[in-house]
C-alpha cells in the first residue's frame, strides 16, 4: 500500500483496532481492566502475539514471573493494579519508536540480567543473557565476542546501542548482524537522544525479582 496520509491513518486505525482485539483477549471477565492474573494468562495462551515471548522457552517459572511483571509495570503506569484498553494502546504506540523501543528493550534486558543492580553487565551476567537469547550455554568465545571493546562490562548505553544497531532485534545483537553503518548510529542515537531520555522516565520502574537456573 503506497504512502500518503489516508493510507497511513487507515494503517494506524487498523493497528489500534488489532491491539483492542488483544486487550478484549485479555479481559477475561470483561471488566474493561486486565489485572496480573488475566495477563498472566494471556502470556500463557497467546504468547506469539506478545513482544520477546520466544525467550520465554525452557525457562524456569520465576523467570516466566518476572518476564510478566516487567512488562505488567509498563502497562499500569498509575499502579492500580491493572491496566485499561487506552494504556495498552499507548503502550504499543510507544515502541513503534525505534529509540523508544530501544531504551525499552534495554531496561528490559538490565531488569532481568543484571543480578547486583550496579547498571552494568558484568561477564557472568552477559553469559546468563546470551545463554537465554541463544537458547543455550555461550561458549568463551561468544561472550568474549559479544563484550568486545568493552573490556569485562557492559554498560546500560552500550547495550543500548547495540540494540540500535540491530534493530531492536535481540537475537540479531546477539548474533553481532548490524543493519547500519556506524556513522549511521552516532547519528541515530543523537536525533533520538531526547525521546530516549523520555522513555527512561516512562520506563523508569525496573523489575527487582531474580532467579536461579
Amino acid at each position: 500500500m503506497p504512502s500518503s496520509p489516508a493510507n497511513d491513518a487507515l494503517l494506524r486505525a487498523e493497528h489500534i483496532a488489532a491491539i483492542k482485539g488483544m486487550f478484549v483477549e485479555m479481559d477475561v471477565d470483561e471488566d474493561g481492566k486486565v489485572t496480573m492474573q488475566e495477563f498472566r494468562r494471556y502470556l500463557s495462551v497467546r504468547p506469539q502475539r506478545w513482544p520477546q515471548t520466544d525467550l520465554l522457552v525452557h525457562q524456569n517459572e520465576a523467570f516466566r514471573d518476572a518476564f510478566a511483571e516487567f512488562f505488567f509495570t509498563r502497562l499500569d503506569v498509575d499502579r492500580a493494579g491493572a491496566f485499561n484498553a487506552a494504556e495498552l494502546i499507548a503502550f504499543f504506540v510507544a515502541l513503534e519508536n525505534p529509540h523508544t523501543n530501544a531504551v525499552f528493550l534495554t531496561e528490559f534486558l538490565m531488569a532481568l540480567f543484571d543480578e547486583n543492580d550496579d547498571g552494568v553487565l558484568d561477564r557472568h551476567e552477559t553469559a546468563r543473557m546470551l545463554k537465554v537469547l541463544q537458547g543455550g550455554e555461550p561458549t568463551a568465545a561468544s561472550v568474549e565476542h559479544f563484550l568486545c571493546g568493552h573490556g569485562d562490562r557492559l554498560s546500560r548505553e552500550s547495550l543500548r546501542q547495540k540494540l540500535i544497531l540491530s534493530d531492536c532485534d535481540v537475537h540479531r545483537m546477539v548474533q553481532g548482524t548490524k543493519s547500519a553503518s556506524g556513522s549511521d548510529v552516532v547519528v541515530a542515537v543523537a536525533a533520538g537522544a531526547a525521546l530516549a531520555l523520555a522513555a527512561v522516565v516512562v520506563f523508569r520502574y525496573v523489575a527487582r525479582h531474580r532467579w536461579h537456573n
